[in-house]
């Protein structure tokens, strides 16, 4: 099962992705196997609402916070990459909350 703060690949046939999870546990348990992810790209445009992956992170790219996607963890092939930095996760949920309330 995913987790809040994974960062993972997702490959989808033509394409393949990176993304930050940012659904957390009672989503998951409640959304039949759909998570929220955050799409990682490779170039940063210096947007405020983009956090970058600092060195913490083996994964480079920035969080496109802006960019929400619902994936089907049962349709959806993804591998785990690793746990995204505590602050991070942090910054990205801060800014999406900021976005919508």
């Amino acid at each position: 099962m995913l987790k809040q703060g994974d960062i993972i690949k997702l490959d989808f046939n033509t394409q393949s992705w990176l993304a930050l999870v940012i659904s957390n546990d009672k989503y998951h348990k409640i959304s039949q196997n759909r998570a929220w992810v955050c799409p990682i790209a490779l170039t940063d445009r210096d947007y405020p609402i983009h956090i970058r992956l600092d060195e913490h992170a083996v994964t480079r790219g920035v969080v496109l916070c802006d960019q929400i996607k619902t994936i089907d963890t049962e349709t959806t092939k993804f591998e785990f990459i690793e746990v995204a930095p505590d602050n991070i996760l942090q910054n990205s949920l801060d800014i999406i909350n900021g976005l919508i309330t």
